[in-house]
């Protein structure tokens, strides 16, 4: 918990890089995480509240709907069987979320972030070795990620003050794993070596071009994008085109679809999949095989209303 505060306070006052703006919710959250970090006292409180909003939509178990989530997963990824995967949600969840299914200890919200594993190991990479995470919220993601393909390396680009919730909920679940927090632009000419030595890479936005320094498998916008605005969603287009990327796995659950650069080939677009259906409106997942060549404009829109 020290560690993760001290990172936060390290960067907390660092510039947002031109043309990225935040809008009122998160500067509030910004506001809100630095009033509250003296009142962070333990690492479970951290991570409770951490895993509520505006990171995660933990609702009360209910082994019905969970029973339709599997069955669902089942449906799509007929090669996966949840009962041998050894997925559980993790020890410090609201107890409330949580309950016995079949013998595993499951919430609704473990569904919603399995479900992208799944879909970016069937339709973009099987094994990715590097994911590029937009807005890694509380790191419930990454956790999985992890278990899925232990040697892979999770690369969470997010504003600090949410970091800091992620910092302490993965060094708590991972206490063996190596970490690095990018704190300074200098870090760019270290070379590749603070990303290939860790597990879990923690960029705050401010710095987010150091993230450029390696090659990524998948980049991951999971729910983050459609809380951004229109100038910062093309900012992160506009990044992602500049980067090593092999490819890019969106998943909104409001009606924000992006449009991408020509050079994007779409592989796979669903409109409200059954397994991930939440009350804030009809999802969408779009995943991008990226083909260099063609630049993105430094203008446009990017999503449709």
């Amino acid at each position: 918990m020290a560690i993760a505060k001290h990172h936060l306070l390290e960067v907390k006052d660092l510039p947002l890089p031109e043309g990225l703006v935040l809008d009122a919710r998160w500067q509030n959250h910004k506001d809100n995480v630095r009033r509250a970090l003296d009142d962070f006292q333990t690492c479970l409180e951290t991570i409770q509240k951490g895993n509520g909003s505006p990171f995660n939509h933990r609702a009360n178990f209910d082994p019905g709907l969970i029973e339709r989530k599997v069955k669902a997963l089942q449906e799509e990824f007929p090669d996966f069987d949840f009962l041998a995967s050894g997925y559980e949600d993790h020890a410090d969840a609201v107890e409330s979320s949580v309950g016995d299914w079949q013998g595993r200890r499951v919430s609704n919200i473990l569904f919603w972030h399995l479900y992208p594993i799944l879909a970016c190991r069937k339709y973009l990479c099987e094994r990715p070795g590097r994911i590029l995470e937009i807005g890694g919220g509380c790191g419930d993601q990454a956790r999985l990620w992890k278990l899925s393909v232990p040697e892979i390396q999770w690369v969470d680009v997010d504003l600090p003050e949410s970091l800091f919730f992620a910092e302490v909920f993965l060094r708590r679940n991972f206490p063996g794993a190596a970490f690095t927090y990018i704190t300074a632009e200098r870090q760019l000419f270290d070379g590749p070596e603070p990303y290939t030595m860790a597990d879990f890479v923690f960029c705050p936005v401010q710095l987010a071009k150091t993230a450029k320094v390696c090659h990524y498998d998948i980049a991951i916008n999971q729910g983050s994008m459609q809380e951004m605005p229109c100038d910062t969603v093309a900012w992160w287009l506009r990044f992602l085109e500049s980067a090593d990327v092999d490819s890019f796995y969106s998943l909104n659950y409001h009606v924000t679809p992006l449009k991408p650069p020509a050079n994007w080939e779409l592989i796979r677009r669903v409109e409200d999949p059954l397994v991930i259906t939440m009350d804030s409106g009809v999802n969408l997942e779009q995943a991008w095989r990226i083909k260099r060549g063609v630049a993105i404009p430094e203008t446009g829109p990017v999503i449709h209303a």
